[in-house]
């Protein structure tokens, strides 16, 4: 067996034409009859409701052949799963047995904000600034959490700061 994986699939909103919009119609009656067991289809759009779903997902053959038992609806984070996955993202990128003495190193670098070894390369405020950019709307997505980290870390090597203070993270998000 093969699985297809689609991402952004919202992006199919852009094709207008009708015969282009029949084919994507067509090729998603294939991959999704049940009879199918060759190759196996995963989408992602979005939007969480299938009613907002753009054409030819949208298309009741097609949303019947998916099934709604097979609609999954991935929730963004709230504040404190947010600080969670980031803290974990954390705990595995960096040498855990080396943070105390990389903050005793550096530390003054945190330009007198609290460091605690949770949020290092981070500040305190810092990492809660982090956050607050991260999320919008109270919420926040874990793929741009993860490319907002990357920003702010390569920004940091780049500017060769070691520590990672909440006025570094506000010059990044409003530069």
């Amino acid at each position: 067996s093969l699985i297809l994986m689609l991402d952004e699939c919202t992006n199919i909103r852009n094709v207008n034409d009708a015969d282009s919009i029949g084919h994507w119609k067509n090729a998603f009656k294939n991959l999704f009859d049940p009879d199918n067991k060759e190759v196996g289809l995963i989408i992602s759009v979005t939007d969480n409701d299938p009613d907002n779903f753009p054409e030819p997902i949208s298309d009741q053959q097609i949303r019947t052949r998916i099934g709604n038992s097979n609609f999954i609806t991935l929730n963004r984070f709230d504040r404190e799963e947010n600080e969670e996955f980031v803290k974990a993202v954390l705990l595995v990128a960096l040498d855990r047995a080396k943070v105390d003495t990389l903050i005793e190193k550096y530390g003054a670098e945190g330009a007198g904000e609290n460091i605690d070894k949770t949020t290092f390369p981070f500040t305190v405020d810092g990492f809660n600034e982090f956050l607050n950019y991260s999320e919008q709307h109270e919420q926040a997505v874990p793929r741009d959490t993860l490319e907002f980290l990357d920003e702010i870390v390569n920004a940091a090597i780049v500017n060769e700061k070691r520590i990672i203070t909440s006025s570094f993270v506000s010059s990044i998000c409003m530069g």
